[in-house]
């Protein structure tokens, strides 16, 4: 979430370089996610659930209202 946030300020206020940051934290945290889910319950990487957990989290930046 962290990660969501960083991005949605940096997007608000035309920072591209900490906007890349934040997406790569958020392209990491799901990766992680993805990687711990399938270990632990041994089972192959899910590429759809990445896919589709990294654009959620692309739509809930978008729809995060401005906060500052």
């Amino acid at each position: 979430m962290a990660g969501v946030f960083y991005l949605s300020t940096a997007l608000r206020g035309g920072h591209l370089g900490h906007a890349s940051l934040g997406s790569l934290c958020v392209l990491l945290a799901a990766w992680v996610a993805q990687f711990v889910d399938a270990r632990g319950r041994r089972r192959p990487f899910r590429w759809r659930k990445f896919i589709l957990s990294v654009c959620l989290s692309i739509a809930l930046v978008l729809a995060l209202p401005d906060l500052m």
